[in-house]
Order: structure tokens, then sequence, then C-alpha cells
């Protein structure tokens, strides 16, 4: 059994409309040593900037996975979507909003590494004029 706990520095935010990945993996992975089915709990904070009292607010978080080089922040979406997709939503960009998500993930390759990353949308009507921020991220993968 493996386990990891994960406190990466806070990435960069994004303006984009199509989902991009947070960079997370390069300090978040993991080596499966005995079943090759993980539990992730990825937690943190999320503001989007993007015009207070204006549109909504909007922006889609979802956990990502794979092997091999793990994305940089801003890069275009890889790996695997797990979980559930989480939407943000605000009338106030002022407002950091709490976030956690989870999932489990089997069939792994024991002797693999694995990273663990946000891919993440900015989708404010009509349209982005400020990025979205992710801050306090927290990390933890249990082997079950």
């Amino acid at each position: 059994m493996n386990t990891g706990q994960f406190q990466p520095a806070d990435p960069t935010g994004t303006q984009s409309t199509t989902v991009v990945m947070m960079g997370l993996g390069a300090t978040a992975h993991l080596t499966p040593n005995g079943s090759g089915i993980f539990m992730i709990i990825i937690s943190g904070s999320v503001q989007n900037t993007a015009g207070n009292n204006g549109p909504l607010n909007n922006s889609k978080l979802q956990i990502y996975y794979g092997s091999g080089t793990a994305p940089a922040n801003g890069a275009a979406v890889t790996g695997t979507a797990i979980g559930t997709q989480m939407k943000q939503q605000s009338h106030n960009n002022t407002n950091q909003m709490a976030w956690s998500m989870s999932a489990i993930v089997s069939g792994l390759s024991v002797g693999t590494a694995y990273w663990f990353d946000i891919g993440l949308v900015d989708v404010t009507a009509p349209a982005p004029t400020g990025p979205v921020n992710l801050s306090n991220i927290s990390i933890s993968v249990v082997e079950l």
C-alpha cells in the first residue's frame, strides 16, 4: 500500500474557455505497489475574478490522472478524467469558494508512476474578463 500527501504551490490562473491543466502533477504523483487502486481527494479554494456584479462568474474543475510526463500549467487537457466535474458559480468576484473532489481509480499498473492534476475552464458568459484562480490546494492519494 502506498500513500501520498501533497500541497503544490498555487498555480497561475486561467482565462481559457477550453479546459487546461493546472500543472499540479509535477508535485502530485505516486506509484502503486500493491492493488493498483487509488482513492484521490483534492481540495482547495477557487476564485473567478471576472466582472463583479456583472454576469455570473462560472468555472468548472475536474480531476485528471495519467502516466508519463505530467502536463504543465496551462497545457491542453490530457490524461483521463475521473470523478464528478465540479461547477463553481458566483455573482461576486471577491469570494473564494472552498471545494473538494474525490474519486477512486482502479486498474493502474503496479510499478508505474501516475500524476494527478486539475483541469480547469473559465465559462463566464458572455466572455471571460478575469482569470480563475486556485489556491490552498491539498491532494491526498491512498492506495486501497
